[in-house]
């Protein structure tokens, strides 16, 4: 898939709230740590996963990563899915500032996004 990216999560984002939860683990989005390459796939479960949410969300905890690539330079990273939706609207996902320095990316540029296996599972 192609589409637009931003980054979230980490102490220092100014988008969320200090309570705001992910969707995937029982965690704060600001206790993440922003060089770490996680990310939050910006579709339902069920349109990749063909599975109703409660089954999908599960697929996704436990199965998949996503390979984001900036198609400019080429550069690509394994992310693990650390929270999802609201649903594609302008951006298709958010990563961590980490991965956005790695791959040398600025908000709303584009990328290329594969979800592949969890490495190890």
């Amino acid at each position: 898939m192609h589409g637009k990216v931003s980054s979230f999560g980490g102490p220092n984002d100014p988008c969320l709230g200090n309570d705001e939860g992910l969707a995937l683990y029982h965690r704060r989005c600001k206790d993440l740590d922003p060089d770490c390459f996680y990310c939050a796939v910006r579709m339902k479960y069920e349109l990749i996963t063909g599975m109703p949410d409660k089954e999908g969300k599960a697929v996704f905890q436990n199965h998949l990563a996503v390979k984001v690539t900036n198609p400019v330079n080429r550069k690509s990273v394994t992310c693990s899915i650390v929270d999802w939706g609201p649903g594609i609207l302008k951006r298709i996902i958010d990563v961590s500032p980490g991965v956005m320095k790695a791959l040398d990316l600025n908000t709303d540029d584009s990328v290329d996004i594969e979800l592949i296996a969890k490495p190890g599972v």
